[in-house]
């Protein structure tokens, strides 16, 4: 489920060749529901961080992007503070609402 992103007028837009905030939104959700997935396993550190670096990379393919551009992107964002403050208010009610319909199964 996608919310919409809503902004304030005169806000500034990533430039064409970055992630622009849905897609950020989009990656950042199965980035975080990865690390949650890693954290439930309770592994070492080391193993921790080979399995994240290989789902990650499987996010990245999902998206058809490479760690440059997320990297590069998310930079811009977190330099556009505003981007990023919507970006992470959509992502946190996005995981939420995932939270609250997995409760609503049970």
């Amino acid at each position: 489920m996608m919310l919409a992103l809503v902004g304030c007028k005169g806000e500034e837009s990533a430039p064409d060749h970055l992630l622009g905030q849905e897609e950020m939104v989009d990656v950042l959700i199965d980035i975080h529901l990865l690390e949650a997935k890693l954290d439930a396993l309770a592994v070492d550190e080391d193993s921790s961080a080979v399995l994240y670096r290989a789902y990650e990379q499987q996010i990245f393919e999902k998206h058809q992007i490479n760690s440059d551009l997320y990297r590069e992107s998310y930079q811009w964002h977190f330099n556009h503070l505003h981007s990023l403050n919507d970006i992470y208010g959509i992502v946190v009610d996005s995981l939420m609402l995932r939270r609250q319909a997995k409760q609503l199964e049970r």
